[in-house]
């Protein structure tokens, strides 16, 4: 009877192991919306690569846009990828990891996954507007933005409204000469992140002792892929 019993017991452990499924992909990190992302992990349900063979090649590939993006994979072990940027990603930028068709793990078998996973590092946003409250009649504006902006777009989406009149003021933006001589000679503070300024006027002069505030529309464009 023993005989008998351990028989079985050895074909029942063979179909168990003619049946192993294949690995899948449990989780992808980051997806969705995230910011100041430094690199992607990738881990695995099972091991799907032998174990000391690092050198395996990548199980997806990374395509990213709205930037210029460099980075290296690697494997921590037999379940567990990353890709990691040489520098954290700025604001605007999108991403998206295909895992590849033709890799196998140990057993030979497709990893099972969603065909693509994708996350992206914000939209433009403008961090500060100054000055705010009463204005000089010709006021320039200093717009800060999360990253470099569409100065044409800016003069078409942004406007000034002013206490006591029953409009909005159009705006004009300055040129980029412009820009640089404020920077050097007024604002040397701001020349690293110049790329992100914008300087904005009303279109026509204000009122004495005017009170208003500059307004940027939501349909402002960054000079990279995301609006």
């Amino acid at each position: 009877m023993k005989r008998i019993f351990v028989a079985g017991a050895a074909l029942v452990l063979s179909g168990i192991i003619g049946t192993a499924v294949a690995a899948n992909i449990t989780s992808v990190s980051p997806t969705g919306t995230q910011s100041k992302v430094s690199a992607i992990d990738i881990v695995f349900s099972a091991n799907v690569i032998p174990l000391g063979r690092n050198d395996v090649s990548p199980p997806v590939s990374v395509s990213c846009k709205g930037s210029q993006v460099k980075g290296h994979g690697k494997w921590s072990d037999g379940a567990h990828w990353s890709y990691e940027f040489e520098e954290t990603l700025p604001a605007g930028v999108q991403c998206t990891i295909t895992p590849d068709a033709a890799f196998r793990d140990t057993a030979g078998k497709p990893v099972q996954g969603k065909k693509q996973y994708q996350f992206n590092t914000g939209r433009l946003a403008v961090t500060s507007i100054s000055p705010s409250g009463k204005i000089d009649e010709d006021q320039a504006f200093t717009v800060r933005f999360n990253l470099p902006v569409q100065p044409s777009s800016v003069q078409a989406h942004a406007s000034c409204v002013v206490q006591g009149l029953g409009e909005q003021i159009p705006v004009k933006v300055l040129s980029e000469q412009d820009k640089k001589i404020i920077i050097s000679q007024a604002r040397p503070y701001l020349e690293d992140e110049a790329e992100n300024i914008a300087f904005v006027q009303c279109a026509r002069r204000l009122p004495a002792a005017a009170k208003g505030r500059l307004v940027i529309g939501q349909a402002v464009t960054s000079q990279g892929a995301c609006p």
